[in-house]
């Protein structure tokens, strides 16, 4: 976790995710976000509602489900901050490249998993949250690592971490790879 007197402001934030280039076109994006998508298209019916959380300038996952028949909501702190989306239920949630970003890991999790609809009220492929981000393992060289020296990155996760996050929410870890996470919620 960054000492959070090296955060950067929340302009400065902004600006740096401003330059990202995410162009939902741009076939190198698609293929990246792939490993969340093709989970939803094979594991989720099409005629369930997800949430795009941290969606970005160019929301990717949003427009590859919708153009699969899923019905998807954005939200974004910066580029899409309605907080009337924040307030319905979900049957999956995907944060793609934001959880690294969390200043209050706890909040933001129990945040996801308050949005998504628990797997025991239906069991169809409710229950889902979708996380994307790198983690890091002892094969990494910590200090040379690019994505910790991102400056927005700000908690760097590690299998345990979502094992621990899972354990805490009281959630399935339904699978726990290299830069993609499935958590389930089993209850209310």
């Amino acid at each position: 976790m960054l000492d959070q007197e090296a955060y950067l402001s929340r302009t400065q934030e902004y600006e740096h995710y401003a330059k990202h280039e995410n162009d939902i076109h741009d076939p190198a994006y698609r293929d990246f976000v792939a490993p969340c998508t093709s989970f939803v298209k094979a594991h989720i019916p099409k005629d369930r509602k997800g949430l795009d959380y941290g969606a970005g300038p160019g929301p990717v996952i949003s427009a590859v489900l919708q153009e699969a028949g899923y019905s998807m909501v954005e939200y974004d702190p910066f580029f899409n901050p309605n907080d009337q989306v924040l307030e319905d239920s979900y049957d999956f949630v995907v944060c793609s490249e934001v959880a690294e970003h969390f200043h209050d890991v706890r909040g933001e999790f129990e945040r996801l998993c308050q949005r998504v609809l628990p797997a025991s009220e239906v069991e169809d492929g409710r229950g889902y949250v979708l996380i994307m981000t790198r983690l890091w393992s002892q094969e990494i060289d910590f200090e040379h690592w690019h994505y910790r020296r991102d400056p927005t990155h700000v908690f760097i996760y590690h299998r345990d971490t979502m094992q621990w996050i899972a354990h805490w929410l009281d959630l399935e870890l339904v699978s726990c790879e290299s830069q993609f996470t499935v958590l389930r919620r089993w209850k209310d």
